[in-house]
């Protein structure tokens, strides 16, 4: 199922769901595809109903279309509104199968020339985190009691609006939590440095992220891979999704053509990983050289102001950074 909306204007908007079905039989069937779409309190806003005969062993697509819906609540970092998608597939009067999908009334751009983000016509000011699926003794088996803990704490405690889910597709339910709770994303294709993928392992790694994370109103940005010569290709992107903003962040060669990059977006700018004890002054009075190294949160705030991360100015005897004048940063 792909659920999108057509942003007319804030007083109403229209929602096409395309739902793909294939008949595994041997010999055709009549099905029926109901989409049925709920406002953020649970109620009822539209029903949308097609029936047609599918031949065997093939794919189909019920293309449908909603009226005019008034006023839709917009989904937002600091109001995240978020509609449900129920879709049922019957055959011979029986339901043979059933999903929910979130739906979210957002649009957003990127202003190329002066490097901002553009939330329903609002510039946007980006703050966030890079997270991996990670944790102590753990490594990528992460229960979703630690994912919530560890996004509530980005959302909440850090007051952040944005998180980059690196170096790989992450846990569905953390997708799930940044709509429910106002993160923007960005998704990146499990690809980093100079991996040799195959092409094809490339294309199908690509297509099965957005096809299964394409519905949720969060995500803003696909990223094709992180400082690799050989990224995921833009045009796979592009024919699964076109509402999206396709990343791609120090790519030679293949990437490396797309326009919103490092140069538009520095993540580099997120990677600030404070830890008690590594370069806290009150317990060794060492500061961080570059940007990945942990740090003060003080120091770790003023170092995400500049504006190429790089550093700029002095650090005084108390371990704060004295800024020199400067272009701010999109990311803190």
């Amino acid at each position: 199922v792909f659920a999108l909306f057509h942003q007319s204007s804030e007083e109403k908007a229209t929602v096409r769901i395309k739902t793909y079905v294939k008949n595994e039989l041997d010999h055709p069937e009549s099905c029926k595809v109901v989409n049925s779409i709920y406002d953020p309190e649970g109620n009822l806003i539209c029903k949308l109903s097609d029936e047609k005969t599918l031949e065997p062993d093939t794919i189909h697509e019920y293309n449908q279309l909603s009226g005019d819906i008034c006023a839709p609540e917009l989904w937002s970092p600091e109001h995240p509104s978020l509609y449900n998608v129920r879709t049922t597939l019957s055959a011979r009067r029986q339901v043979m199968d059933e999903c929910e999908s979130p739906l979210g009334f957002r649009w957003f751009s990127w202003d190329y020339s002066r490097k901002c983000l553009y939330w329903n016509g609002e510039e946007t000011h980006i703050h966030g985190t890079n997270r991996h699926q990670e944790y102590p003794w753990l490594g990528d088996a992460v229960p979703k009691w630690i994912h919530e803990m560890d996004l509530k704490d980005i959302k909440y405690n850090q007051c952040h609006n944005f998180i980059r889910t690196c170096h790989y597709p992450q846990d569905p339910f953390v997708y799930g939590f940044c709509d429910k709770h106002g993160l923007i994303v960005c998704e990146e294709a499990p690809n980093i440095k100079h991996l040799m993928f195959s092409d094809e392992v490339q294309e199908q790694n690509l297509r099965e992220m957005i096809r299964r994370d394409r519905n949720h109103p969060s995500i803003a940005l696909w990223s094709l891979g992180n400082e690799t010569k050989d990224a995921a290709d833009e045009k796979w992107a592009l024919e699964e999704d076109r509402t999206r903003i396709i990343h791609c962040r120090k790519a030679r060669g293949r990437g490396g053509g797309v326009a919103h990059d490092h140069k538009q977006l520095e993540m580099e700018n997120l990677l600030r990983c404070t830890v008690r004890g590594w370069y806290n002054n009150d317990v060794k009075s060492l500061e961080p050289e570059e940007g990945q190294h942990a740090g003060h949160e003080t120091w770790q705030h003023d170092r995400a102001m500049v504006d190429d991360g790089s550093i700029r100015g002095r650090i005084d005897r108390n371990g704060v950074m004295c800024m020199e004048r400067g272009t701010i940063s999109n990311l803190t």
